[in-house]
């Protein structure tokens, strides 16, 4: 499930978009003094494809480019990907970078960054923010 926690004084200002959200996408277009722009939480369920996900992220960034508002997503992909500061990559990683490319997003996760998990030995930076 995915979720986005507002300020109070935020919340009059805020629509939810229901066509671009789902229980894993909470997708919201906020307005505040003159500045409008699109935030997305997304959850990416290991056990699931990749896929869907990436079509939810092109839906959601053809309609923030639409409008001409910019674009926040945070994401936990359950990817890894040595660009996000992960210690290795997997193919799930390679997806979500090529789907970040092809939707003209990029990451703004600073390499070596603090990791997400440590559960055994590896580095996992699973958490992107796009």
């Amino acid at each position: 499930w995915s979720a986005i926690a507002l300020h109070s004084s935020l919340t009059d200002n805020t629509w939810l978009l229901d066509e671009l959200s789902t229980p894993d996408s909470t997708v919201v277009r906020l307005k505040q003094n003159n500045t409008e722009l699109v935030l997305a939480s997304i959850y990416m369920d290991g056990k699931n494809d990749v896929s869907t996900n990436m079509e939810n992220i092109s839906c959601i960034a053809k309609y923030a480019s639409s409008h001409a508002l910019p674009l926040i997503i945070g994401t936990d992909t359950n990817a890894h990907h040595e660009l996000w500061g992960s210690a290795s990559t997997n193919s799930r990683g390679v997806k979500v970078n090529e789907a970040l490319i092809e939707n003209n997003l990029t990451w703004l996760n600073k390499g070596k960054s603090q990791p997400s998990s440590t559960v055994g030995n590896p580095v996992l930076c699973v958490d992107t923010t796009a």
